[in-house]
């Protein structure tokens, strides 16, 4: 660590790189989640930096949802013009889409922003050939 933070704002448990999973003695799935001060971690709202960044060829987009919900996911240019939009119900915690540089007629810096129904974020994103 190179800065102080709240524990809870810096931890949590994702499907990022492998599925959150856990099994209760019978082998039925459990829910994974943290909790500080009895508070839990799993339904927060997130946006990832898309990785890789910079990209060539393709791009995963990944956020947390706290419920299973409609989203928007949008990519826009620089001047603000709209080059890419999925629209659907994801699931509830880690979803991750894939984006390629065939879906986007553009270079440069785009910038990616998702919506739901209480929530919004956005980033910024560098494509190059």
């Amino acid at each position: 660590a190179k800065a102080d933070a709240q524990l809870s704002e810096v931890l949590s448990i994702n499907s990022r790189y492998t599925t959150a999973e856990a099994y209760a003695a019978n082998g039925d799935l459990q829910n994974v989640e943290l909790t500080f001060n009895g508070e839990t971690t799993a339904g927060t709202f997130e946006l990832y930096q898309n990785r890789p960044n910079p990209f060539k060829g393709e791009t995963a987009i990944s956020f947390n949802l706290p419920a299973s919900e409609r989203a928007t996911l949008t990519i826009y240019d620089a001047t603000g013009r709209m080059l890419h939009q999925i629209e659907r119900v994801f699931d509830k915690g880690y979803n991750s889409v894939e984006v390629k540089l065939n879906e986007l007629a553009a270079q440069g810096i785009l910038y990616y922003q998702l919506d739901t129904r209480e929530f919004t974020a956005t980033r910024k994103m560098t494509m190059i050939n």
